[in-house]
């Protein structure tokens, strides 16, 4: 799920990425008294705050960092060298 139990800071920490948007809340022991409360208080805002959000954008056919080629679904390939003893058998 979204949520991230942070046992050194005493919270549960909800996250939701939206259109490269970061939507965050801490639910805190201390606001909450255990962390299923805590637990409990995330799940219920994570909800409410995905129905208002709009849906996650896919992976398919969107352009990531690691494109070399400039264009999605494109790969660069550059030829293998061949060694003396690969051509030799031909």
């Amino acid at each position: 799920m979204h949520l991230t139990r942070n046992e050194t800071e005493k919270c549960v920490m909800a996250r939701i990425v939206r259109q490269k948007k970061l939507h965050q809340k801490n639910f805190t022991l201390k606001q909450y008294g255990t962390w299923t409360k805590a637990e409990a208080a995330a799940r219920k805002w994570v909800k409410a705050t995905l129905a208002v959000l709009p849906p996650p954008i896919g992976m398919k056919n969107r352009m990531t960092s690691r494109n070399t080629s400039g264009v999605v679904g494109v790969r660069l390939v550059h030829p293998a060298a061949r060694t003396r003893a690969a051509s030799a058998g031909r």
